[in-house]
């Protein structure tokens, strides 16, 4: 290792300590709110096993949904992750839901029909705030947008259940939603999720419709940009996802066929091995070598650790992808200013 490095591995261990000191005191000074725990068991069941037990009648999407407003009540004030609800039609629908349930039998060919055709019946879900949902507002969190409401569906809504409102990750670990609508185009899922300890999942390019997804995208951009769920439980992702994708693109996915585990290549990264990077932690990088280490395991699988040379420049690379020849900046397109290319 050169004098060099030497020096710029001191001069960003300095830098990280000091930012670490400042938030640590911010921490300190402001005072914490925590979110309490979700006391009720509605609250507590995967989507999966809400929606079984509404079609078993043994609870009715009335009950679950006012559990949902209730802690969405509680906890926003903390999260502030609900911008806009509609909760009267979420109830509306709850009702229209329990009444149509209540008048099939459930051993019926239409019950079957319609259990099939909406896994989901009865769960709510939040969607986030640049996904348009007729009547709602849909800002994308841009000033220039505050007055903008949706005359329809985006696809990915129309597809899905009934439900509530905006938020996501956070919402959906603090118990205030257990199905979340997000979009991706740089982890703007996997982040959040990762941060507030859920799973999010960003499908592959062109399997979810974007239609009604704002800000608009093309070229480069547009293939980067999904619509995918986040979910406070693992087994409710491939559910939705079936919810979610076209259908000419569900069959191709064959989300219905088990996969051999032991066949998979498994890569990882432990952290950026550049000096302005900030090392990974020891929780994570502890927690990671326990994956590495459960797939070396369990499928006999030999894991290969990489350490890509330019990955410290990704943030460029995805700055200068984000801009279209000939097609106005993204920065532009979200600040609603007019340029003339």
């Amino acid at each position: 290792m050169s004098i060099v490095d030497l020096i710029c591995r001191l001069v960003a261990r300095i830098y990280f300590t000091f930012v670490h000191i400042i938030c640590w005191i911010v921490g300190v000074v402001l005072r914490k709110r925590n979110v309490s725990k979700p006391e009720n068991s509605l609250l507590l069941m995967s989507a999966k096993q809400a929606a079984d037990r509404i079609r078993k009648r043994e609870i009715k999407s009335i009950d679950l949904i006012e559990a949902y407003i209730a802690r969405i009540e509680q906890v926003n004030g903390i999260t502030n992750s609900v911008v806009e609800n509609n909760f009267d039609e979420a109830r509306q629908n709850a009702r229209e839901v329990d009444t149509i349930l209540d008048s099939i039998d459930e051993k019926g060919e239409a019950f079957n029909e319609l259990m099939n055709a909406k896994p989901l019946l009865g769960v709510p879900f939040t969607v986030k705030d640049c996904i348009e949902v007729k009547g709602m507002h849909c800002t994308a969190g841009l000033v220039n947008r505050r007055d903008m409401v949706a005359s329809e569906d985006a696809d990915v809504v129309a597809r899905t259940v009934g439900g509530s409102s905006g938020g996501e990750a956070a919402l959906v670990a603090a118990a205030g939603s257990v199905i979340g609508l997000g979009s991706d185009i740089g982890g703007s899922i996997r982040i959040p999720s990762y941060f507030n300890g859920v799973f999010g999942l960003k499908p592959s390019s062109g399997v979810v419709s974007l239609v009604g997804h704002v800000i608009e995208t093309t070229g480069h951009p547009e293939k980067m940009l999904r619509i995918g769920p986040i979910c406070r439980y693992a087994e409710d992702l491939p559910i939705i996802l079936k919810v979610i994708v076209s259908d000419d693109k569900l069959e191709s996915l064959q989300l219905n066929k088990s996969t051999d585990l032991k066949t998979l290549r498994v890569f990882y990264m432990n952290g950026i091995s550049n000096c302005f990077v900030e090392p990974l932690g020891s929780e994570c990088s502890n927690a990671l070598k326990l994956a590495v280490e459960h797939f070396e395991r369990k499928y006999d699988i030999c894991a290969i650790r990489v350490d890509l040379p330019l990955v410290h420049n990704a943030l460029d690379f995805y700055f200068t992808s984000m801009n279209v020849p000939g097609e106005p900046a993204m920065v532009h397109e979200m600040s609603g200013i007019k340029v003339i290319i």
